[in-house]
């Protein structure tokens, strides 16, 4: 196999003619920074248990990458981990991780659901981003915030549901989506009364003073808006 492993670390792995399956050696702690960028002829890769953490990128652009199972040793998935992977199927997400980071998911057009553990707290900017075949998402209980264009561009997606204890929620989370097209008034609040986007016309919108929060953007556009709380 075409590893590079130094000090328990793996630096690096070049792909061979006919090599789709791999697996990572036992023993290997850590997976470094792109460590298998680039890699479009591998379909499915296994993750021993001995593995604490993956790096930022490590499978970024693994075109043929089908299904990816991560330890529970892992806490975090780092930024652009599996970013344009686009034959993702299906990731499973230990129990142990509590951070999703920027881009982790992002271009991912094959990926159809993704169940997060209990233990999430945090899911970053633009971590799924135009995952266009994204149908369902449910947030757990302990995430108290969603990052910044989070599950912009999931046409797909059809079903959200967001806890109350979600004080945080980015501008343009939800937008261009299923979800945010058919919710049932302009007005859309989630979590913890967050008003996380206005999407009528009116140019006076009263504000029940039910709501806790307005997010960042979400009357962007709205050039004659008059505001009024009703409190």
């Amino acid at each position: 196999m075409g590893f590079k492993i130094e000090n328990s670390v793996l630096i690096r792995y070049t792909e061979e003619e006919g090599v789709t399956e791999v697996v990572i050696p036992e023993g290997v702690t850590s997976i470094r920074d792109r460590a298998f960028y680039n890699c479009r002829s591998l379909i499915f890769v296994i993750i021993p248990d001995s593995v604490t953490s993956i790096g930022a990128g490590a499978f970024y652009n693994c075109k043929s990458l089908t299904s990816v199972t991560i330890p529970d040793s892992v806490t975090n998935i780092e930024d652009h981990t599996f970013y344009e992977c686009t034959s993702l199927i299906s990731v499973t997400i230990p129990d142990s991780v509590k951070n999703i980071g920027y881009r982790a998911f992002s271009g991912c057009t094959n990926l159809t659901s993704m169940i997060f553990p209990d233990s999430m707290i945090s899911i970053g900017e633009g971590a799924f981003l135009e995952c266009i075949s994204l149908t369902s998402v449910t947030i757990p209980n302990n995430v108290t915030s969603i990052g910044i264009c989070a599950f912009s561009g999931c046409t797909s997606l059809t079903s959200v549901t967001i806890p109350d204890d979600v004080a945080s929620i980015g501008a343009g989370a939800f937008d261009d989506t299923k979800w945010l097209a058919d919710y049932p008034d302009d007005l859309v609040i989630a979590g913890n009364n967050v008003l996380i986007k206005y999407k009528g016309n009116d140019k006076n919108v009263i504000i029940s003073n039910s709501v806790m929060r307005i997010g960042m953007g979400a009357f962007e556009g709205c050039e004659k808006l008059n505001l009024r709380d009703d409190s």
